[in-house]
């Protein structure tokens, strides 16, 4: 066991033990979860056997404060005394079987100690992505590296900071005047998502508004074999978001989403992917910021579109925007987040920019401000003056978007409120 980690088990040992001598565990219990919130954390920083047994413990005893009487609440505090002792100590075969112990005590009141490890383990992946968000790296990319899914990630973000503070690269009330110009009235755009947006639309209660552009404008929504995996196939196999997979699913049987059939090169999309995770490094290494699959869907949609910038793609992830739309941009936040100084290969970008051209970019939260803006979603519309109804109805939208994955900051919401109410 390495010292560092070793003195740091110690004082939480120490706090859990005052925690439960001073209150108990029923009592304590905001204590206990804030203590136990800092221990996953650690099970994310250290990546140790040690470090993750003692989280599932003390989240267990969390768990259990509704069933623990006063005498095992006694033997609980005897048991982890000997447990912190025989650590402090570096007396380690004493402190595996006293933390046995404290197992099984715990056992006793609630047998759901396989159900705390998969809790405590799936937020450590959970913190770690947000981490690794924090510092520039995409959901997709994040996902992938945390053995997680993009809606795992996305739902977890709703209570983080992690896609609060960052640079955009184009106003917002521009993006949105793209978004009023490709959904006119009858103007039949064809659009690429990217998983992240159809994310959203769906936690948000909002992909029916899909259905209502289609057919408000002519729209024509395309997915690639590998956002359709990521929506539909992963998030069947999760209980918490198999509904969510339904409703994406019928919306692809009734044509309103489509798969895109096109050819769609993977050698290609292998050197885009390649080229972007080659472009930034700090004194360490490369930093790999984005997945192949977010790549699929910019090439499927500049191989489909007419003109050499393609057709427009719906993309919410943040680090991709800025990649394709200022480089100079992602450099800042790589080196905001980082704390280091972030080279860049200028070589690569411009290759990389070569490569996918400049397709035109909006957001999830844009498709819903069309939809409202055109008077789609009026059935929501709450009593009173008009202009007032109108204003809750486009906040109560945009920050739903928001609150779901859509990368906006609150200043941009604001904007887009003006440029809807015609201000």
């Amino acid at each position: 066991m390495k010292e560092a980690m070793r003195r740091s088990l110690v004082k939480d040992l120490d706090r859990l033990i005052s925690i439960l001598n001073d209150k108990g565990v029923t009592a304590g219990g905001a204590e206990l979860e804030k203590l136990s919130t800092h221990v996953i954390e650690d099970v994310t920083f250290y990546k140790n056997y040690d470090a993750a047994t003692l989280a599932v413990l003390i989240y267990s005893i969390f768990k259990v404060s509704a069933c623990v009487d006063p005498e095992k609440h006694s033997m609980l505090i005897e048991k982890l005394t000997r447990v912190r002792n025989s650590l402090a100590q570096k007396k380690f075969g004493e402190y595996n079987i006293a933390l046995s112990e404290s197992f099984t005590i715990i056992k006793d009141c609630n047998s759901k100690i396989k159900e705390h490890i998969q809790d405590v383990m799936f937020a450590s992946k959970l913190k770690k992505g947000s981490h690794l968000l924090e510092q520039g790296m995409s959901v997709a990319r994040a996902a992938s590296v945390m053995g997680v899914s993009r809606w795992d990630i996305q739902e977890y973000l709703q209570g983080s900071t992690a896609l609060e503070a960052h640079t955009e690269s184009s106003r917002a009330d521009l993006r949105l005047k793209k978004a009023m110009a490709i959904f006119a009235k009858e103007s039949n755009p064809v659009l690429f998502l990217d998983a992240g947006p159809i994310i959203t639309l769906s936690m948000a209660g909002l992909i029916e508004v899909l259905a209502a552009l289609k057919e408000y404008s002519g729209a024509k929504f395309y997915i690639t074999p590998a956002v359709r995996e990521e929506i539909i196939s992963k998030p069947q196999e999760i209980r918490r978001f198999a509904f969510e997979a339904l409703q994406v699913r019928r919306l692809i049987r009734s044509g309103i989403i489509e798969v895109y059939s096109g050819k769609i090169s993977s050698t290609r999309v292998k050197s885009i992917t390649r080229l972007a995770n080659s472009a930034f490094s700090i004194k360490e290494g490369k930093l790999e910021v984005l997945q192949a699959g977010e790549i699929e869907t910019i090439v499927a949609a500049k191989e489909f579109g007419p003109s050499s910038s393609g057709s427009p793609v719906v993309i919410d992830e943040r680090t991709l925007r800025l990649l394709i739309e200022k480089s100079s941009g992602m450099k800042k936040l790589l080196e905001t987040r980082k704390r280091k100084k972030v080279n860049v290969d200028s070589g690569i970008v411009k290759q990389f920019s070569s490569e996918v051209g400049k397709p035109t970019i909006i957001r999830s939260i844009e498709m819903a401000a069309c939809a409202a803006s055109y008077g789609l979603l009026n059935e929501y519309l709450p009593e009173g003056e008009e202009n007032e109804a109108r204003k809750t109805l486009y906040e109560a939208v945009l920050w739903d978007c928001k609150y779901h994955g859509s990368s906006v900051i609150e200043h941009e919401i604001d904007e887009m409120i003006r440029v809807l109410l015609g201000k």
